[in-house]
């Protein structure tokens, strides 16, 4: 099933929340506020940085928002992101048109 392309002028409904993602050898979290729909914060190592949406898609009542990379918590390989807002949710980063890494959402219980 393919997914369906919500317009740039269309509100990708996916509400204030800040998702905190485990990888390989790294943990970090994303921050977002449906009331910016160009962008979100990620934090990683003491450091911040925005991630740019360009392409918001729905399918089955989930959101998936894809765009560039800033800082890449895996630097210097990562350049485009998808982050797909399901239970739990999964970031995957791409470089080159090759997929570096897939992480996943940190159960709750994992949190400090």
């Amino acid at each position: 099933m393919d997914w369906d392309r919500i317009g740039d002028d269309e509100v990708a409904t996916f509400g204030c929340r800040v998702i905190r993602f485990i990888g390989k050898d790294k943990s970090y979290s994303a921050s977002l506020d449906d009331r910016n729909q160009g962008r979100f914060n990620v934090s990683y190592e003491n450091r911040s940085d925005t991630w740019d949406i360009m392409l918001k898609e729905q399918r089955n009542g989930v959101i998936r928002l894809s765009g560039f990379t800033g800082l890449s918590p895996y630097p210097p390989d990562c350049f485009w992101f998808e982050l797909t807002l399901s239970v739990p949710a999964i970031v995957r980063l791409y470089g080159d048109r090759v997929l570096l890494h897939e992480d996943w959402e940190r159960p709750p219980s994992w949190l400090p």
